[in-house]
C-alpha cells in the first residue's frame, strides 16, 4: 500500500520498501542557496531499510569497486559496504551497485554483485568483480572472486569459474551494444567468455579456464574483450602453427583468436605478452572496433612494442619501435596511448629511433607512429615529437592523452623544447624531475603538443607551466599505474586540468594555518593558450588546505583520497581523483571530471562560496564564462580566473562530501555525501546524489506544495497511483524529484556510522584488524607478479 505524507521539505510516496522522494535546495540561515545552472539534488542510491540498516557508499579507492556513470547521466555503477538488497544473493561486505533514472519513476537501485556458494575469503590487490562497463553501462565485465569451489554458475554456457559478460537489465543496449548484449541475455544474462562446456564451447575440449583466464581491456562497447590465458586457449594461429602456453586472446562473437603474434608468425615467449604498457596503461590499446590490439612482449632480452591487425588480409604484427635509421643500444620502451582507430600510437622510449633523435640512455624522447598501408602491408611512420636541440628532451612518466584523434598531447619533460614564455611570462628551465631521486626545490616543464589538421604537420610545443617534483601525481604514476594519475584532458583536447603546490598565477599558496605550500588545481585552455587556478579562492585569501594522512579524520584518512594519493603528508587546498582502479595498481577507466567546453569539478576544503560553512572538504564547479550560468555579470565570477565558482554539494555537510563522476556533459554530477538532502535520506551513512541540470530536455520533477505533517501511517491518504520501480519489485527502489523546504527542516548530520577506527576494517558489521597499508600494498604488489608468473 502506498501512502503519501508531508515531511519536512515535501511531498513523498512511501510502500513496504519503495519510496518516492522529493528533493530540494536547503536554505541555510541567512544565505540564499541556490546551485548553479539551474540544478537540483536528486538522491541516486537508496535510502535505509525500514530495521534501519544502512549500506554506506565507497568513494574511489585504490584498487575498489569501479565507479561510473552512463554518458547520459541516466546511470551509475559504484561501490557499497554491505548490500542494499534484504536478503542479498552475493557478497555481504562489499557489493556492487546499479542505479538507473527512468524519466517519468526516477531513480531505482539494485545489488549487482554476483552470488556465491560461500565465503570467497580476501584477495588482496585483486580488486572487486566488475572490472569494466560499457560507456552506457549497459553490459559489465566481470571475473568472479575466490576459489572455484565457492563460485556459483552464473551461466548454462559456462564450464566452470570463468570471465563473463553480464546484461545489465533493465538498461537498453546502445547500437554498438546490442550484440553482446544479445549473446548474454540468451544465456540468462551472463555470457561466459571461455568455456569447454558442449553445445558453447570457445576453447579446445578439457580446457582448464579456471583460475588461468583474466581480464586485460576492452572496445569502449565491450564487443571485443582482451584476455590473458595462462593456458592455450585455441589449438592453431591463423598462420597454422600450434599454440603452447600463454598469451594474449581477443573475443568477440562468441569467438577467441589468440593476439601474441609476432610478426614472424611465431608465438611470444610463454608469459611475456602484455597489453599496452606492464598492462597498467593500455589507454586506446584496444581500437574502437577491436580490429587493433598493441602489446608489448616483456621478456628483458627482446622487450619490444607491437600491434596486431586482425582485419587485415591476412592478419599482420607490426613491430612499432623499430630503429628508423637510428643507432645504439636497445632501452625499454613504454607504451603511451593510442587514438581511437589505432592509426596512431604513442611511445616513449630512450633509444635513438630516428638520426636526428636526441635521447640519451635513461632520458627518453616522446614518438609517433602513424601506421599506413601500401599494397596490403602495414608500416609505421615514425616522428620524434620531442627533439631537444639543447640537449635531451627527458620525457616523464605517463603522457597525457588529448582528444579522441589525438591531435592534442600534454607531456612532462625536464628538457627545454621551447624558449617562449607562458601566459604568465615565465620560460621553462632545465628540470631536475626524478621520481626515484627527489631533489627539494626541483621542477620540470609541462608542454601541450598539438597537430594541425590543414598542414598534416606537429606544431611547436608550447609551454605551459614549471612543475613541483612533488607534484608527480599529475604525470608518473609510479610508472604507468594509471590509478595514481591524477591530470585529465578534455575528451577534445582543448583543456587540461591538473594539481600543483607551485604558485602558477600569482596567488599566495601558502597554507593559513600551517604555512605549507597548498596543493590547488589549475586549469589549461589550448584554445586562449590561459592557465587559470580554478580552485583558488576568489577573494584572493590565502587558503586553508588539509593535511592528507594516513592519521586524518581519527585514523581513517582523508575521504576525498581514499586512493592515497598524497597520504605523504601533503596539504591539499583542493583535488582530483586519480582512474578508477579495478584491481591494485591497474585502471581503464577516468572520472569525467573535466568537459569539453572547461567545466571543471573538484573537492576543496577551502570555504571558496559563501554557503560552504563546514569547514571539511565540499564538491565545486568551476566554469568558464560562457558556459552553464557562468556570465561575466554573475555574482561569482572571478577575473582572475575568468570564470565562476559554485557549490554542487550542501557545504553544510559533518563529513566530507566527495566527487564521484559525472556525465558527458557534465549536467549530471554524482557525489557523495552523509548530509541528508532529500527526505527519503534518513541515514548516516554516505549516499550517493546527483546535482542535476533541469531543462526542458531532461526537467526535474515539478515542486510539490507540502500538505500538514501526518504523524502515523493511518493518518495518511492513500497515493493515487503507484509509481513502478524500474527494476520490478525490490527493496531497494529509490526515486527523487524538486521541492522547496524551509531552513528549519534541514536535519543535523549525524556520524557516519560505516567506517572503523585505523588499523581495522568492516566485515559482516564488525570492526575487525587489518594488515597496514605498507604490508598490504607490498603484499597486493607480490600478488600481482605471482599472477603474471603463473604461481
Amino acid at each position: 500500500m502506498f501512502v503519501a505524507c508531508a515531511l519536512a521539505g515535501g511531498l513523498w510516496l512511501s510502500a513496504p520498501g519503495l519510496a518516492l522522494a522529493l528533493p530540494y535546495l536547503p536554505r541555510p540561515a541567512g544565505a540564499e542557496f541556490v546551485l548553479p545552472d539551474d540544478r537540483a539534488w536528486e538522491l541516486v542510491s537508496p535510502p535505509p531499510r525500514k530495521n534501519g540498516a544502512t549500506a554506506a557508499v565507497l568513494p574511489v579507492s585504490e584498487g575498489g569497486a569501479v565507479i561510473e556513470a552512463g554518458e547520459d547521466g541516466d546511470a551509475i555503477a559504484y561501490g557499497m559496504l554491505g548490500s542494499i538488497e534484504a536478503e542479498p544473493a552475493g557478497n555481504t561486505n562489499y557489493s556492487q551497485a546499479l542505479s538507473v533514472r527512468d524519466p517519468a519513476a526516477g531513480w531505482s537501485s539494485r545489488d549487482i554483485a554476483t552470488p556465491h556458494e560461500q565465503a570467497t575469503g580476501v584477495s588482496i590487490g585483486d580488486g572487486q568483480e566488475y572490472r569494466s562497463f560499457s560507456s552506457d553501462l549497459s553490459l559489465g565485465l566481470v571475473e568472479q572472486l575466490g576459489p572455484p569451489a565457492v563460485a556459483a554458475s552464473l551461466s548454462p554456457g559456462a564450464s566452470e569459474k570463468t570471465v563473463y559478460l553480464r546484461a545489465d537489465e533493465p538498461l537498453s543496449p546502445g547500437t554498438l551494444e546490442q550484440g553482446a548484449f544479445g549473446e548474454a541475455v540468451a544465456e540468462g544474462g551472463y555470457k561466459a567468455l571461455a568455456t569447454s562446456k558442449p553445445g558453447y564451447e570457445n576453447v579446445p575440449p578439457g580446457t582448464k579456464v579456471s583460475g588461468s583466464v583474466e581480464f586485460m581491456g576492452a572496445t569502449p562497447n565491450l564487443s571485443h574483450v582482451v584476455l590473458y590465458s595462462r593456458v592455450p586457449l585455441t589449438t592453431k594461429t591463423p598462420e597454422g602453427n600450434t599454440t603452447t602456453g600463454s598469451g594474449l586472446y581477443e573475443w568477440s562473437a562468441g569467438q577467441l583468436q589468440l593476439i601474441s603474434l609476432l610478426p614472424n608468425h611465431e608465438q611470444a615467449s610463454s608469459g611475456n605478452a602484455i597489453l599496452g604498457y606492464k598492462d597498467a596503461d593500455a589507454r586506446g590499446a584496444v581500437s574502437s572496433d577491436g580490429s587493433r590490439v598493441i602489446w608489448s612482449n616483456g621478456q628483458r632480452s627482446e622487450e619490444h612494442l607491437y600491434m596486431r591487425d586482425v582485419a587485415s588480409e591476412p592478419e599482420q604484427t607490426l613491430q612499432l619501435d623499430a630503429p628508423h635509421g637510428g643507432s645504439g643500444p636497445t632501452y625499454e620502451e613504454n607504451f603511451q596511448f593510442a587514438n581511437s582507430d589505432g592509426s596512431k600510437v604513442f611511445f616513449t622510449d630512450a633509444t635513438k629511433l630516428l638520426e636526428k633523435s636526441t635521447t640519451a640512455e635513461g632520458e627518453s624522447d616522446l614518438y609517433e607512429c602513424e601506421i599506413a598501408e601500401a599494397a596490403g602491408e602495414l608500416s609505421c611512420e615514425l616522428r620524434d615529437l620531442t627533439i631537444d636541440s639543447g640537449g635531451h628532451a627527458d620525457v616523464q612518466g605517463v603522457v597525457l592523452a588529448g582528444s579522441n584523434d589525438s591531435s592534442y598531447v600534454y607531456f612532462v619533460a625536464n628538457g627545454i623544447l621551447t624558449r617562449v614564455a607562458n601566459s604568465e611570462g615565465e620560460e621553462a628551465s632545465l628540470g631536475h624531475c626524478n621520481p626515484n631521486n627527489a631533489q627539494p626545490g626541483a621542477t620540470c616543464n609541462l608542454y601541450m603538443l598539438h597537430y594541425d589538421e590543414e598542414t598534416k604537420e606537429w606544431e611547436a610545443p608550447v609551454f605551459i607551466a614549471r612543475l613541483a617534483n612533488e607534484d608527480e601525481r599529475d604525470w608518473e604514476g609510479l610508472r604507468g599505474n594509471l590509478e595514481k594519475v591524477t591530470s585529465r584532458v578534455s575528451p577534445n583536447g582543448r583543456y587540461l586540468a591538473f594539481m600543483s603546490e607551485r604558485e602558477l598565477t600569482g596567488y599566495d599558496n601558502m597554507d593559513t594555518n600551517s604555512g605549507a605550500a597548498d596543493e590547488e588545481v589549475f586549469l589549461y585552455d589550448a584554445g586562449s593558450n590561459r592557465l587559470v587556478c580554478a580552485s583558488c579562492n576568489p577573494t584572493g585569501e590565502r587558503p586553508v588546505g588539509v593535511l592528507d594522512s594516513v592519521e586524518a579524520n581519527a585514523g581513517t584518512g582523508l575521504l576525498i583520497d581514499e586512493q592515497g594519493l598524497w597520504d605523504g603528508g601533503r596539504w591539499l587546498a583542493a583535488n582530483i581523483p586519480g582512474w578508477t582502479g579495478f584491481r591494485l595498481g591497474t585502471a581503464s577507466y577516468q572520472s569525467r571530471y573535466l568537459s569539453d567546453e572547461g567545466r571543471l569539478f573538484f573537492n576543496s576544503p577551502d570555504a571558496l562560496v559563501a554557503q560552504a560553512t563546514n569547514g571539511l572538504a565540499d564538491v565545486y564547479e568551476y566554469e568558464p564564462a560562457g558556459v552553464g550560468g557562468c556570465e561575466a555579470s554573475s555574482a561569482t565570477f572571478s577575473e582572475r580566473s575568468e570564470g565562476c565558482v559554485g557549490l554542487i554539494s550542501s557545504g553544510s555537510s559533518g563529513e566530507e562530501s566527495v566527487f564521484l563522476d559525472a556525465s558527458t556533459s557534465g549536467e549530471d554530477v554524482f557525489f557523495l555525501s552523509s548530509a541528508q538532502l532529500a527526505p527519503a535520506d534518513t541515514g548516516s551513512a554516505s549516499a550517493v546524489y546527483d546535482a542535476h541540470v533541469c531543462s526542458a530536455a531532461s526537467p526535474c520533477p515539478t515542486e510539490a506544495v507540502s500538505p500538514p505533517p501526518c504523524g502515523t501511517e493511518a493518518s495518511c491518504k492513500a497515493a493515487p497511483s503507484p509509481q513502478p520501480p524500474i527494476f520490478g519489485a525490490s527493496g531497494s527502489a529509490t526515486f527523487s524529484g524538486a521541492g522547496n523546504p524551509a531552513p528549519s527542516s534541514m536535519p543535523e548530520p549525524t556520524p557516519k556510522g560505516a567506517r572503523c577506527a585505523k588499523g581495522k576494517k568492516l566485515e559482516h558489521g564488525k570492526c575487525v584488524k587489518t594488515r597496514t597499508r605498507t604490508r598490504t600494498r607490498a603484499k597486493a604488489k607480490r600478488a600481482g607478479k605471482d599472477r603474471r608468473a603463473g604461481r
